[in-house]
């Protein structure tokens, strides 16, 4: 009989007795389609060479529908930092070298970045209609390097730290596009710096969480420039984009901290 591990957002995680496998079982809401897609994605991933998770198969129990993988025992990288802190700058190197080698693969056959962000961009303009907002224009800002493998939810909470190699593994592949690299790199920072990690903690935890957050995508964010050959003229815009469409996540304590955001990069 599998083991507990832990619950997501939208699953339950379940690992077999030898630690060879883990079930990544989704709740009775999120459709098979869903479910079907993340193995697509996550396949993909690790048939191009990407340090993922193998995807093993899809199952279905008792209703719900999920994916087995292949174990990497290791440590989630946002607490691998909490506890060694002094490690930010090595990580947020390492992090910034797996996201440029995830974006060097063109991944046709993942669902098209621009027509997800446009429906998503219009769900947000119409609950937030005082928002100054061109949307064409910020559609427009994603014209370049195209069909590159984005994986869509990249923040250390969605990385591995391998417990031997110290190697790092991208996990949860669920919102895997085709599209501009740039958007992904954007809303990585976002991830990062966004306050839903630290805010219930104590006042000291709160300021070192939130500095933290900005030192690792600092470094971050310059060791990617440097070893990328993308244009950021239009980096601001992006942010933007990816801000205005997180507001659609209606996530407890960050919608005050994005709508502030948004107002500085529209004045």
């Amino acid at each position: 009989m599998d083991i507990f591990l832990t619950k997501t957002l939208r699953a339950d995680i379940f690992v077999n007795r030898d630690r060879s496998e883990f079930t990544k079982l989704y709740f009775k809401n999120v459709p098979a389609s869903k479910v079907a897609y993340e193995f697509k994605a996550t396949t993909f991933a690790y048939s191009r060479g990407i340090p993922a998770a193998r995807a093993l198969k899809e199952i279905q129990k008792a209703g719900r529908f999920g994916i087995v993988l292949n174990y990497e025992q290791g440590y989630n990288l946002a607490d691998f930092l909490r506890a060694n802190p002094l490690l930010i700058f090595k990580y947020a190197k390492k992090t910034a070298q797996l996201h440029l080698q995830i974006h060097t693969q063109i991944a046709k056959p993942l669902i098209a970045q621009e027509y997800s962000l446009s429906n998503s961009l219009d769900y947000a303009l119409r609950n937030y209609p005082n928002l100054n907002i061109n949307k064409q224009q910020l559609l427009n800002s994603l014209i370049g390097e195209v069909a590159r493998l984005c994986h869509c939810d990249f923040s250390p909470d969605n990385i591995l730290v391998n417990a031997r190699s110290k190697k790092l593994i991208a996990i949860d592949w669920a919102d895997a596009s085709n599209g501009t690299p740039l958007y992904d790199v954007a809303r990585t920072i976002l991830l990062i710096q966004s306050p839903t990690s630290y805010k219930k903690k104590s006042i000291l935890k709160q300021w070192i969480g939130k500095y933290g957050a900005l030192l690792f995508t600092f470094f971050y964010l310059k060791h990617y420039k440097k070893h990328s050959n993308l244009s950021f003229k239009n980096f601001r815009s992006i942010q933007l984009l990816t801000h205005v469409i997180r507001l659609n996540s209606n996530i407890a304590y960050e919608e005050d901290w994005l709508l502030k955001r948004i107002k500085k990069m529209t004045i």
